[in-house]
């Protein structure tokens, strides 16, 4: 991340080139581009002796063009306080906040057009609550909701001209509950029951012109791989960290 870069950046300075250490470990610093636009900007207090990544301070950083690129502030070496993320063109790229180095609060990103493009919460560094992702176009793409850092509740996918793709529910990270699928044109496509991952109950699902395909009780295989997807797709969200 940015800290160990610029910890990295710190390492190198800290001996001039006789190989005698600065006299301190505090840091306050600007570096430049060579067209005059100020590329770096630090503000760094350390704790203790040769301890840079156990500091406080702040970190800014622009764009070769002037713009605002992304700024970041640590306390006791820890993430603290909102960071905000820029596109070049000058346009809010993301913005969340942390608190005692977790993630905690708003989450927002958005494409360079200035359109949303997700939205949600933390809580002591794990998503909880609503969660949503939009198309460039402004339609919505997903909706997942959390609680305590595991999927619960209604979880809802959408095509990009607006219909319904997809919608199950999730119990303390779990599928359970319906399931159902549409086809591009608000067609249904699948609709069943799974309880704690698992397909049961009766089944049905439609070709693309709405005619019946199939019907019955027996597992379905397209029921365990799409739900692995979704656990996929769930593991990746949870592991990502902005």
């Amino acid at each position: 991340g940015v800290l160990s870069n610029l910890i990295e950046v710190f390492d190198n300075r800290d001996q001039d080139q006789s190989g005698n250490d600065y006299d301190t470990m505090d840091k306050e610093w600007t570096e430049w581009y060579s067209n005059g636009e100020k590329r770096v900007e630090v503000s760094y207090e350390a704790e203790g002796d040769n301890n840079v990544g156990k500091g406080s301070g702040s970190w800014s950083i622009w764009f070769e063009n002037g713009n605002d690129k992304l700024t970041q502030s640590y306390t006791n070496g820890k993430p603290e306080g909102k960071w905000s993320e820029w596109f070049e063109s000058g346009t809010d790229k993301k913005e969340y906040s942390w608190k005692d180095g977790k993630l905690n609060g708003k989450y927002t990103e958005w494409f360079e057009s200035g359109q949303e493009k997700i939205e949600g919460e933390y809580k002591d560094g794990q998503k909880d609550g609503s969660w949503t992702e939009y198309y460039a176009s402004g339609e919505k793409k997903s909706a997942e909701s959390y609680k305590d850092g595991s999927p619960d509740g209604k979880w809802t996918t959408w095509y990009a001209n607006g219909n319904q793709k997809q919608e199950s529910v999730w119990e303390d990270g779990s599928l359970t509950g319906k399931w159902t699928e549409w086809y591009a044109d608000d067609q249904k496509s699948i609709e069943g029951e799974i309880e704690t991952g698992q397909s049961t109950g009766k089944w049905t699902e439609w070709y693309a012109d709405g005619t019946k395909s199939f019907e019955g009780t027996r597992k379905r295989t397209i029921v365990k791989e799409k739900w692995t997807s979704w656990h996929e797709r769930v593991q990746a969200s949870l592991d990502k960290q902005e």
